[in-house]
């Protein structure tokens, strides 16, 4: 396909380096430089924030396009597409909402066995799932999915959330006398084969670890740890939550998990007294 690219941030640079690579022609714009006069592009992907959005599209109006069937996406999760219908433009709209992770414009992640969501219209949507799988992406084709409070706030948990206990698991490993890169490298390794285990197997079954198996003082031991770096009412939080887990699979007993829960509310009541005073 013929691309045009309009914000050449993390997302938008990504982007355009794994479609060259899968070859795809792509044209990257600056969304703060002027857009070019004319344009071959029958895709044109808004790699923008939300905020300058309605601009984006103004100046896209002026751009003359060849082909007669022009598909306009945004590739942001949670702008609304009011910014394009109501543009006037005989385009075909959409969102396409990548689920993946940029963090830099040096590195494009993987798009591989990633998911991407495709909402708007009819037409759109279908070229763009053909785009999105030439990208290596699995589509996932809901309408009304990207203004849903609950899928970004899914999508944020996970992934920032997963970050932020790595973070502190680094801090651990440093007192331990770990490098903080290969603590980084290591701890990397172990998400990625987390999420393997979620993705193969789902849940509650991707759970391990010493909840699972009912082991009081093995979950005791981490509240110790955590509190080192003053994490200890996270981790007692998040100990709560696997005992939810470690119920549904049914290896530990109940008297167990109870006693995990009733020592995790009591190290959570006690952290936020604390912070109180």
């Amino acid at each position: 396909m013929n691309l045009l690219i309009v914000g050449s941030g993390k997302v938008g640079s990504s982007f355009a380096k794994v479609a060259r690579q899968k070859g795809h022609t792509v044209a990257l714009v600056s969304a703060r430089k002027k857009l070019p006069r004319r344009s071959s592009a029958g895709v044109v992907l808004l790699a923008v924030r939300e905020n300058v959005l309605a601009s984006t599209v103004e100046a896209l109006r002026a751009v003359e396009f060849h082909e007669k069937i022009i598909v306009v996406a945004t590739l942001s999760g949670s702008a609304s597409l009011v910014d394009l219908q109501r543009s006037g433009a005989p385009w075909k709209v959409a969102r396409f909402h990548p689920v993946v992770s940029f963090v830099t414009k040096k590195k494009a992640p993987t798009f591989d066995g990633s998911f991407a969501l495709v909402e708007g219209d009819h037409i759109a949507k279908k070229t763009l799932g053909s785009l999105a799988r030439s990208l290596g992406f699995e589509v996932l084709a809901q309408d009304g999915l990207g203004t849903s409070g609950g899928y970004h706030a899914a999508l944020a948990i996970v992934a920032n959330g997963s970050a932020t206990l790595a973070a502190i698991g680094k801090n651990l490993l440093e007192q331990a006398g770990v490098p903080a890169r290969t603590s980084e490298r290591l701890l990397g390794e172990l998400l990625r084969s987390v999420a393997t285990n979620v993705s193969l197997h789902g849940l509650p079954t991707a759970l391990s670890g010493p909840v699972r198996r009912g082991d009081a003082k093995g979950a005791a031991r981490q509240i110790e740890a955590a509190s080192r770096v003053s994490a200890e009412k996270l981790v007692a939080e998040l100990l709560l939550a696997q005992v939810e887990l470690a119920r549904a699979i049914g290896e530990a007993t109940a008297e167990d998990l109870r006693v995990i829960a009733r020592k995790a509310r009591e190290i959570s009541r006690d952290a936020s007294l604390k912070r109180e005073t």
